[in-house]
């Protein structure tokens, strides 16, 4: 099932076999008969792993000199820019850790060669802090074409003509982020910015900082996050960081994460997934807890309401709409294509996070935007985000009626409609009965009955509901 190996020419497979199967067949023999300890058998494997990694690089290096060869041999040298470049470093065994992902350096720091003949002058070096993003620009600048404004990165050239020195107003620090959370890597989800001397990583899900000091402990072997020395370093890198997530338009509520490294969200994705293969659905609910509660709660009013008509549930306690795009984008809805979908999502955003009203708003925006292109015909019932808190004057609900107020727009009347039935839970002086809402966030059995017939008028017209 190896995917590289599947894609071999029948003439590849063979060569690799040939090579291959003696000593794997040596190696499992062996460990079938106990003659190898279970140190002897992760050495065995660092070996391989190291010798295949080496005779990568060995053939990455026979390549691109037969590149260089042929421009030489056809007198393109002097008219041709050749860049090596890759998307990042890599892990053999540092941090006891391999692949990538991480922020420490060596997946971090990446290749960046170029030969330009007249321009960069042979065997210059540069200290100068560029990024993936910049290829673009400079590789526009360098074709003569005009850089878009929008944009992100910036042309090097700039440096290249200056030997490599930084101009003046080159940055003086970069952004990285991380944002999957997949089970499959066991990376956390983790952002930062680095300095030439020093970098802050950020662990949102624990609300961790670290901090390393590059030019005393370059392998990153000890934080000094929390040591007093570098207390004000980490709070200038902290502005720095909000800055450059600022100048970047970095909003994780738009961007696509997953929680899979949550083993019961795992299973429930997992179930939901073949609960939906077949398809065939008529209704769809999308959100979180409030949703999932359908199942709980709102069990028997969901029967009641929705019995008749085939509907799925696809509420996750705890998720954000990150985490709502990363299940549509995934195609958790399988092949239906329903008459209606009643998305609820964002109070997480706030509580968790208490992010901005304008991040939740374009990640819900999104998440209408991916929803419609999965299917079209579908009608969009869109609900403001439920009221929350004791009264009118808790700031999560304040943050959540601002949230309401931006994407109350994106009503078209045609396939997104936007309905705030908050008022079916709030009392007349603004305050929240337990007897509706036991936390004043989540839903009792006559909250799930109030929430449905503020919407079955809807699902009515639409003739989803008899």
């Amino acid at each position: 099932n190896n995917g590289e190996y599947q894609r071999m020419t029948e003439e590849q497979r063979k060569t690799w076999d040939a090579y291959y199967d003696p000593e794997n067949e040596a190696f499992l023999a062996k460990m079938k008969a106990g003659e190898l300890s279970e140190k002897e058998i992760t050495q065995w494997k660092y070996q391989r792993y190291m010798h295949d990694y080496l005779g990568s690089v060995a053939a990455v290096d026979d390549n691109a000199g037969r590149v260089l060869d042929y421009l030489e041999k056809n007198n393109l040298v002097d008219n041709t820019i050749v860049i090596y470049a890759s998307d990042q470093g890599f892990y053999l065994g540092e941090h006891g850790w391999y692949d990538k992902r991480w922020m420490f350096e060596e997946s971090l720091r990446m290749p960046f060669l170029i030969r330009w003949p007249g321009v960069v002058k042979p065997e210059t070096r540069s200290g100068a802090m560029i990024q993936n993003i910049d290829y673009g620009p400079t590789f526009l600048e360098a074709a003569g074409l005009e850089i878009p404004s929008e944009m992100q990165g910036r042309s090097i050239i700039p440096v290249l003509k200056n030997e490599g020195k930084k101009t003046a107003d080159w940055r003086d620090a970069i952004y990285y982020a991380y944002f999957e959370n997949d089970a499959v890597h066991m990376v956390p989800m983790h952002d930062g910015v680095r300095t030439e001397r020093y970098k802050a990583m950020y662990f949102p899900k624990t609300k961790e900082w670290n901090l390393f000091d590059l030019e005393k402990d370059p392998q990153e072997m000890q934080s000094v996050h929390d040591v007093d020395q570098y207390k004000p370093i980490l709070q200038e890198l902290k502005q720095r960081y909000v800055e450059l997530k600022n100048q970047y338009e970095v909003n994780s509520a738009a961007i696509a994460a997953t929680r899979g490294d949550e083993g019961w969200w795992k299973q429930r994705d997992q179930a939901k997934r073949a609960q939906a293969k077949d398809g065939g659905f008529d209704l769809v609910f999308i959100g979180d807890s409030i949703t999932q509660g359908w199942e709980g709660a709102g069990k028997d009013v969901w029967q009641k309401t929705f019995g008749s008509t085939k509907a799925l549930n696809l509420g996750f306690s705890g998720d954000r709409t990150e985490h709502v795009l990363w299940r549509l984008t995934r195609n958790q809805m399988g092949p239906s294509r329903p008459d209606a979908a009643v998305i609820l999502i964002g109070t997480n955003n706030t509580g968790h996070l208490m992010q901005a009203p304008e991040e939740i708003a374009a990640g819900i925006e999104l998440i209408v935007s991916t929803l419609r292109a999965k299917s079209p015909r579908t009608k969009i019932l869109l609900l403001g985000v439920l009221p929350r808190g004791a009264d009118n004057s808790d700031p999560m609900r304040v943050n959540n009626d601002q949230v309401n107020e931006l994407v109350s727009s994106l009503h078209d009347g045609e396939k997104v409609f936007y309905k705030n039935i908050n008022a079916a839970f709030v009392e007349p002086d603004g305050t929240i009965s337990t007897d509706v809402m036991p936390d004043r966030l989540h839903l009792s059995p006559e909250g799930y009955r109030r929430w449905a017939e503020a919407i079955k008028p809807t699902l009515q017209e639409w003739k989803v509901l008899p």
